[in-house]
């Protein structure tokens, strides 16, 4: 739900997660979220998911070691990226393009 309140804040003139300023519920950020991703442009998507990696920072709960929790879904996500080909890592400042090893 942070990221989709984040997305909203961010973007005001057009927003990409409409369902959730209707009804501020999981459910709505969930539809939102889905949406964005199978049908926005590839940078709104980008966007989204940096948000949701800083969400895991801005979380209400206490986390024991935050920065585990940000390697642990960098490591999926870049391992995803890999596997379809996307040329971009995530890192703890962001989203970098990848490089090749060489």
């Amino acid at each position: 739900m942070y990221s989709i309140i984040l997305l909203n804040e961010l973007y005001k003139v057009k927003s990409y997660a409409k369902n959730f300023l209707e009804r501020k519920d999981l459910k709505s950020a969930v539809e939102d979220f889905k949406r964005i991703f199978l049908e926005e442009d590839q940078d709104v998507v980008f966007e989204l998911l940096s948000l949701y990696a800083l969400s895991i920072f801005k979380y209400p709960y206490t986390y024991i070691n935050k920065w585990e929790d940000i390697d642990k879904f960098a490591e999926r996500i870049n391992d995803i990226f890999t596997q379809f080909g996307i040329n971009v890592h995530l890192t703890r400042l962001g989203f970098i393009p990848r490089q090749e090893k060489r």
